[in-house]
């Protein structure tokens, strides 16, 4: 059991060593500098500007003291006073002021542009299974996008602090085209499971995992880290063959519609199998998510690939023309009688045409 207490402060922790006695602390660590990339998710989501760390490590004999709680009275006055969070160890509970707290509420327009997270996976692994380790990563990287309501319509009728993570698994588990509220600022969260589904002439159906973030959120540095670090650990989980971060009115697929390598893209790129057979030197040009720990050791086959905004620019240049998604209208999935008979009733090969493997 850790009683290790951590202060993430925007100003340096002062007279700290005048409440705590040398009896009772075991370790300390003041002020350490850190960026952003090495804080965690719920710290950046809580508060900005933070610039310090100071680390309490205290004895097991002065945490079951009764008069410990003066202890932590003081340590979150220091918090206060250093402009910063108090985390607690064990259950991850953040002490952040009253004043504080109100400076991280951002306003959205309604009307305002929205930054899209989509992730697109090979159907032959059905989605369904991934559920749990999905709402795991949402849960420790973003717990915005954890539902707040969901359902088969709207407004979704389900609450889900009333029904829980079962109902909810169970329910994106049996019900397709289900209706996922995240809590604010995340506006929705799309599941789309082709598992089984026919063979279309329209195009691939694949699996789609996508968050929707307004883009004056995206703009907050704070947030941005954390959405690019959840956009990374999703991907370890669901292994995409492709996943990226753009404004959504640049988006090339539609739903589940994959086409091929979309046209357009934005600030980050997740490249997996089979596209990093058909792109030479990847390994040169996006960085491995999976890379083994064993300097030198060779990558895994399935090994993902991040592409920042820079990387992005030298694959399209190493990507074949071919793989590219046909110019002209996109689909929206409307077809007439006689399209929707073809749709049902083609054949697997007819895959061979959008995704770069043979297919069946």
């Amino acid at each position: 059991m850790s009683n290790e207490y951590r202060l993430w402060t925007r100003l340096p922790v002062e007279q700290a060593k005048d409440i705590l006695t040398a009896a009772c602390i075991g370790q300390a660590v003041y002020n350490r500098v850190t960026i952003p990339e090495d804080i965690p998710s719920q710290v950046l989501l809580t508060l900005s500007g933070i610039r310090f760390l100071t680390i309490f490590i205290f004895s097991k004999t002065c945490v079951e003291d009764p008069e410990f709680k003066n202890i932590e009275q003081a340590l979150r006055r220091l918090a206060r006073q250093a402009q910063g969070i108090l985390e607690y160890p064990n259950s991850g509970a953040l002490y952040l002021s009253a004043s504080e707290k109100r400076s991280m509420i951002y306003p959205i327009d309604k009307g305002e542009p929205n930054i899209s997270m989509v992730w697109y996976m090979d159907p032959k692994t059905s989605l369904s299974g991934m559920y749990d380790l999905i709402l795991d990563v949402f849960e420790q990287e973003l717990p915005h996008a954890m539902p707040r309501r969901y359902g088969l319509i709207e407004p979704p009728q389900y609450k889900f602090e009333e029904t829980g993570r079962a109902h909810f698994v169970d329910f994106l588990t049996n019900e397709a085209g289900v209706v996922w509220h995240g809590k604010h600022p995340i506006k929705y969260v799309f599941v789309s499971n082709a598992s089984g589904m026919p063979a279309s002439t329209n195009g691939f159906r694949c699996n789609r995992l996508e968050i929707l973030v307004p883009s004056s959120v995206y703009a907050k540095e704070n947030w941005r880290i954390v959405l690019h670090r959840l956009f990374r650990e999703i991907a370890k989980k669901v292994r995409p063959f492709y996943a990226e971060i753009i404004l959504g009115s640049q988006q090339d697929t539609r739903s589940w519609w994959w086409r091929g390598l979309p046209r357009h893209t934005g600030d980050a790129l997740i490249i997996g199998t089979p596209y990093i057979e058909c792109v030479p030197g990847i390994n040169q040009i996006g960085k491995p998510l999976n890379a083994p720990e064993v300097s030198g050791a060779l990558l895994p086959a399935d090994t993902l690939y991040y592409l920042d905004a820079g990387a992005i620019q030298k694959f399209r240049k190493a990507a074949s023309r071919k793989l590219y998604a046909p110019v002209g209208k996109h689909v929206d999935g409307k077809a007439g009688f006689r399209r929707l008979i073809r749709q049902v009733t083609a054949k697997p090969g007819a895959y061979a045409k959008w995704f770069p493997i043979e297919y069946d």
